[in-house]
């Protein structure tokens, strides 16, 4: 599934008083807790998150969790699946005791390949921004008016997308991404490998990695890709004998004159006259 596939189906959506939960359950659908007041633990698959007021997490079903609370705490919680084609089963579905669930029970199986960390929890911590998204959601729930499922459907895709944007600017997984993009353009520069070559590497879409690479290094995946093999070309240039054709075949690009009409827009001066000048520096 892609992110712009998603067309959510709240199944319900309210404001809870939460008491110590300690047994452990899963949900048939996806479930999205922020809290309002207070603090609380919630486990999922032996992993504790910590929530504070406005934390947000999100999970998808089938995911075994319980709460552990000191003090009552107040929670918005919103039931619902990543798309509509099960929007015949509405109402609250409660949690079923883990020993008791099969997974044949879980309403949807989505897999995200744009944005794989949509598919494990995603906890955000000071999501100010998603209270008032989330609090619309219960109250437009609790009247059901005219146009209900399609207002509130939009409203949480938005605000999912919103905590997707959150994790990705702030995750230590996204530097890892970005380290294993560069590690693959800096191992693959000579091929002939486009934007969507590279976001394929780390399940994502070009779109979103431009953005991120952006932010990381300063440059998109193109620029940095070319930075990458000009600065290799001068390495050919000073260093080995090989003719301007070789040299542009071997830092990826697709044709001599290609080659030295990038090298002059970017450097300033030809390949050849970069070599004149510089091969004695040294």
């Amino acid at each position: 599934m892609k992110i712009y596939e998603i067309n959510p189906f709240i199944r319900f959506a309210t404001t809870i008083r939460l008491f110590d939960s300690r047994e452990k359950v899963s949900s048939r659908d996806c479930r999205l807790f922020f809290v309002q007041k207070g603090n609380t633990r919630l486990v999922i698959n032996d992993t504790q998150y910590a929530l504070a007021r406005d934390s947000a997490i999100l999970f998808p079903g089938g995911t075994v969790y319980n709460f552990l609370v000191e003090d009552p705490v107040t929670l918005i919680s919103i039931n619902f699946d990543y798309t509509q084609k099960n929007r015949n089963i509405s109402g609250s579905l409660s949690p079923i005791a883990a020993k008791n669930f099969q997974k044949i029970m879980i309403l949807e199986n989505v897999f995200f390949e744009d944005a794989e960390i949509l598919n494990s929890p995603l906890q955000i911590d000071k999501a100010f921004g998603l209270r008032d998204k989330l609090e619309n959601i219960t109250s437009i729930y609790k009247k059901r008016e005219i146009y209900y499922i399609e207002r509130s459907s939009a409203l949480l895709k938005d605000a999912v997308i919103d905590m997707l944007q959150s994790a990705l600017f702030t995750s230590q997984t996204v530097l890892n991404i970005i380290e294993k993009v560069i590690k693959h353009i800096q191992t693959n520069y000579a091929l002939n490998i486009s934007n969507t070559d590279i976001a394929d590497i780390v399940n994502y879409h070009p779109y979103h990695l431009n953005r991120l690479m952006i932010k990381y290094t300063g440059f998109t995946l193109h620029q940095y890709l070319l930075n990458v093999r000009l600065e290799k070309a001068k390495e050919y240039l000073l260093n080995t004998t090989y003719s301007v054709s070789v040299i542009a075949e071997k830092c990826g690009f697709y044709s001599p004159g290609h080659f030295s009409s990038t090298f002059n827009r970017v450097c300033g001066c030809s390949p050849k006259s970069f070599r004149e000048t510089n091969r004695n520096i040294l």
